[in-house]
């Protein structure tokens, strides 16, 4: 029977509700150029980045913004703000897109960063890199809240400006992008508020990684074991599936409110209310 290169392990449970301490945010403004083979390349024009540190023990929040023209400027702001055994975060939105506009592999690997971990797909990225000195994660904000600023906005009472790009001053582009930052900030601090006051987790990398330590911190009560059994593997993915549409009504409806109603998975809830293995036993064929 095979195995996957995984060492068979009991899941551990999470035992503090430690948030990062010291987060940079940062967003770009670009202007868009027609090149000869007729693409189009995404010039920088302006950025605006916020070191915040979160209040903890004697220290208290603190804010530092830069407005800053130059990609040069940006990054001493960035490793300025890097300390020896704390990491720094670094978020925007859409990191894909305002990391590339920074030149940020160009300036780490100068600044004698070193990747240690990388990945990228859809709306979810995460670069964390280490020198020897400090260490920074990358992260982009839809990792965890795959909406655009103008919704997050909306929701937390900080509306994301409108601006003419074509006619616009530079000033009114420097307060459209900062606004964008304050966005940011404001619903990271909900956000990781709403975490620590309810105590449901730490705040990970992802939604996916905060939901399972939000589990293993408050809803861990026996011990789930995780093997490398690569046919087991393959039968528990093939068993996770299912789908059921259900219609109330059928034919002509008149002029109403109609609401469609989803459910991302039923698995929780029949799990919950009724007995499936939780630990590997055997497979039987030609039963």
């Amino acid at each position: 029977m095979g195995s996957i290169d995984r060492k068979p392990h009991c899941l551990k449970r999470e035992k503090s509700l430690v948030m990062p301490r010291h987060v940079l945010f940062f967003d770009t403004e670009t202007k868009a150029i027609q090149t000869d083979d007729l693409t189009i390349k995404q010039v920088f024009k302006l950025g605006s980045a916020c070191y915040y540190r979160k209040p903890f023990n004697r220290c208290l929040e603190k804010n530092t913004w830069l407005d800053f023209d130059k990609v040069s400027s940006f990054w001493p702001f960035v490793f300025s703000h890097t300390e020896r055994k704390q990491k720094l975060w670094v978020i925007a939105h859409n990191l894909n897109f305002d990391f590339t506009i920074v030149n940020g592999w160009k300036y780490l690997n100068r600044a004698g960063y070193k990747i240690k971990f990388f990945h990228n797909t859809g709306t979810t990225s995460i670069i964390s890199v280490k020198s020897k000195q400090s260490s920074i994660v990358f992260i982009d904000f839809m990792n965890w809240f795959p909406e655009s600023l103008e919704k997050i906005g909306a929701r937390l009472g900080i509306p994301k400006l409108k601006i003419d790009f074509e006619n616009c001053t530079k000033s009114e582009l420097r307060i459209y992008c900062r606004r964008d930052v304050e966005i940011l900030l404001a619903a990271f601090k909900h956000f990781v508020e709403f975490l620590e006051k309810g105590k449901i987790a730490r705040l990970c990398f992802t939604r996916a990684s905060t939901s399972m330590a939000a589990y293993l911190f408050g809803c861990y009560d026996h011990k789930i074991y995780i093997h490398n059994n690569s046919d087991a593997i393959d039968l528990e993915r093939e068993s996770y599936r299912g789908g059921r549409v259900e219609c109330f009504k059928l034919g002509e409806l008149n002029h109403d409110n109609y609401y469609m109603l989803d459910v991302n998975s039923l698995y929780p809830a029949v799990m919950y209310h009724c007995d499936f293995p939780c630990k590997y036993s055997k497979i039987l064929h030609h039963i």
